[in-house]
């Protein structure tokens, strides 16, 4: 808060240029970086290190240290290449002048790793951590501070691997050090705790993680503040624990909260303002909430854009938030804005590379956009590149990895690939068995995917007993609240439907539906999608009257969330209308079919799947209308 106060005096001291000797650089450099004036330290940083370099020479240790501040402004700002060369000429002289265990030569090395891992070398991030550990070990002892936040740096680059386990066994002993040697209320040791929740989270032990991270802010709050930065990162953890449970109001209130607060201490612009206005707007996308959603990722990006420039990985990371919210809402010409997608691709691999996990990322959500479209081949042939990049890069069994081969699966069944899709699903479910336990929840998705392929190649009663495995487990696991375990409710529902076994689909539907209604609201759209189902189960039981008053409701609610241009929407207007043709209202099925088709024609084209089959419904629902008007 004083820093910031102090920016008004700098730039106006500054103003006109006057002569700074260089030793008074530093700290007008450090108030513009710690407040979130990334470019403004920039030059300052750039200015007292040319002016070191010709007072006191290359090698002198403050010449080094400027060049270490210079390389942590330009990672800042994403400069990842740069800081990449100034950090190894740093570490070059500080070998050469002070020796490989000098601990100045090991913060070097340190920060070496961090940029390695920015750039997504994982395996160099790695490799030169536990060359720190071990060293910091060697020369200050396992329980110096400076070792245990060693510790914390590397157990940070085997989640980033998904190692989470190996990760958990370097923070506990990390931790209980902590405690012991600093004491139970330090900040490091509550930085510590905050990592460790960070861990269980990362292997979905969020009760746990809730556990740590209510112990951590109540702590902050009492010895920071409640407004201290630490504090406020706490909280905003605390908020992604509850969304991770499910707890989305929780969660938006503790954001809504944290984001107030930080505008009014740091600024609207400050990079960590950006990042909590960043998981807000997360938070309403988590609540279906997608027009505030999309208005806040939008001002985040254009902040980013102007504090961070336009290719940092975190506005570009914005940037893919606002496609996918876009996706949601289909706000845009499909046609345009997958060229924008395209364009936006080819500009991070030139910037960050074709390998770095954001450009694959980027791929990814583009893969999504040409599916829309129903441009299957160009979604298998970009999803096979990223499944193949993933498992060169960061190995077969990494979570990433088997993201995209699951993936993958799903665009094999959509092209009708079943065979294909039941091979990847099964190697997906053992290797995630292995990797992550057979009740984590990535497990227990792949249990229903697995599932889905099944009922898609008509083995029902094979899916059955792996949706009924999966359900159980998951009321167990994370509770019968939990969104998650509503749409295993709903995959079940399915499958029973399949096996005409309605009246259990119907029950099942029912409990799913009244449930999402009271835990995410009426109009959020997993409660959209088990109100259709339950309309579509009630027309199964030949209940049409109850079919046609869940489709008329579910069809205006789904218009107000998501548009009457939306790929859901139509399908759910599709369904309506033959509900009206069971209930011998042929005409007003007539005119919905129409109308379902010519959007489908306007924004799938006419060879897309959906159009295809909306124009035999229409032709269906003519002669229909014709027969009732002949007999007449």
């Amino acid at each position: 808060m004083i820093r910031i106060s102090l920016l008004p005096h700098i730039r106006e001291s500054l103003k006109d240029g006057p002569q700074v000797h260089y030793t008074l650089l530093f700290p007008i450099a450090r108030v513009y970086r710690e407040t979130g004036c990334f470019h403004d330290s920039q030059k300052i940083y750039e200015r007292e290190l040319e002016e070191m370099r010709q007072a006191l020479g290359i090698e002198h240790p403050d010449t080094l240290t400027s060049m270490s501040n210079l390389a942590s402004v330009y990672s800042d700002i994403g400069r990842y290449s740069d800081t990449l060369k100034l950090q190894e000429q740093a570490l070059a002289l500080r070998k050469a002048i002070l020796g490989d265990e000098h601990p100045e030569t090991l913060t070097s090395t340190s920060d070496l790793a961090l940029t390695y891992s920015s750039l997504g070398q994982n395996q160099e991030a790695l490799n030169f951590g536990k060359e720190v550990v071990e060293a910091r070990k060697g020369v200050l002892g396992t329980e110096h501070p400076v070792t245990l936040k060693s510790m914390m740096s590397l157990a940070d680059t085997y989640s980033i691997l998904g190692e989470h386990e190996e990760a958990l066994r370097l923070v506990e002993p990390a931790l209980e050090m902590c405690k012991r040697v600093l004491g139970p209320n330090h900040p490091d040791t509550l930085s510590c705790m905050a990592d460790l929740s960070r861990i269980y989270s990362s292997l979905d032990r969020h009760k746990d993680a809730l556990e740590v991270n209510q112990l951590v802010l109540e702590t902050s709050k009492s010895i920071l503040g409640d407004v201290h930065p630490a504090t406020l990162t706490y909280m905003s953890s605390l908020a992604t624990t509850y969304s991770d449970l499910g707890q989305y109001q929780d969660a938006l209130m503790i954001n809504e909260q944290v984001v107030g607060v930080s505008k009014g201490i740091l600024g609207p612009e400050h990079p960590d303002t950006l990042t909590r206005m960043s998981n807000l707007a997360r938070t309403y996308s988590n609540l279906g909430q997608y027009g505030e959603a999309l208005k806040l990722y939008e001002e985040v990006y254009a902040l980013r854009i102007t504090v961070l420039g336009t290719d940092h990985p975190r506005t570009r990371e914005t940037l893919e938030d606002v496609k996918l919210i876009r996706i949601q809402l289909e706000k845009a010409d499909a046609a345009h804005y997958q060229k924008v997608c395209e364009r936006e691709l080819e500009e991070m691999r030139r910037v960050l590379g074709p390998i770095h996990p954001q450009t694959l990322v980027s791929m990814s959500n583009l893969a999504t956009i040409y599916s829309n479209m129903g441009h299957y081949r160009d979604v298998l042939m970009l999803q096979e590149q990223v499944f193949e990049l993933r498992k060169r890069i960061l190995g077969d069994e990494h979570p990433d990895t088997l993201t995209s081969a699951s993936d993958l699966a799903v665009t094999y069944s959509i092209i009708g690939q079943n065979e294909e899709a039941l091979k990847f699903e099964k190697k997906i479910l053992e290797a995630r068995k292995r990797v992550l336990g057979v009740e984590h929840p990535d497990t227990l998705k792949s249990m229903k995917d697995l599932a889905d392929a099944y009922s898609a190649l008509g083995e029902h009663k094979e899916a059955l007993k792996l949706v009924e495995l999966a359900l159980e487990m998951r009321k167990r696991v994370i509770g019968l609240e939990h969104p998650s375990t509503l749409n295993c409710m709903y995959s079940l529902s399915c499958i029973y439907s399949s096996l005409k076994r309605h009246t259990d689909a119907l029950e099942l539907n029912k409990l799913a539906l009244e449930t999402a209604v009271s835990i995410l609201g009426d109009t959020h759209p997993d409660t959209l999608t088990y109100m259709s189902s339950l309309a579509i189960t009630h027309s199964h039981l030949g209940l049409h009257r109850g079919a046609l008053k869940f489709g008329e409701q579910v069809v205006l609610l789904t218009k107000g969330v998501l548009g009457f241009e939306h790929p859901v929407t139509l399908t759910r207007m599709s369904h309506l209308a033959h509900t009206y043709s069971n209930v011998g209202q042929h005409r007003e099925a007539l005119l919905l079919h129409e109308a379902v088709y010519e959007l489908r024609i306007r924004i799938l084209g006419s060879d897309h799947p959906d159009s295809v089959k909306s124009l035999e419904d229409v032709n269906l629902a003519r002669i229909l209308t014709e027969k009732v008007g002949v007999a007449c």
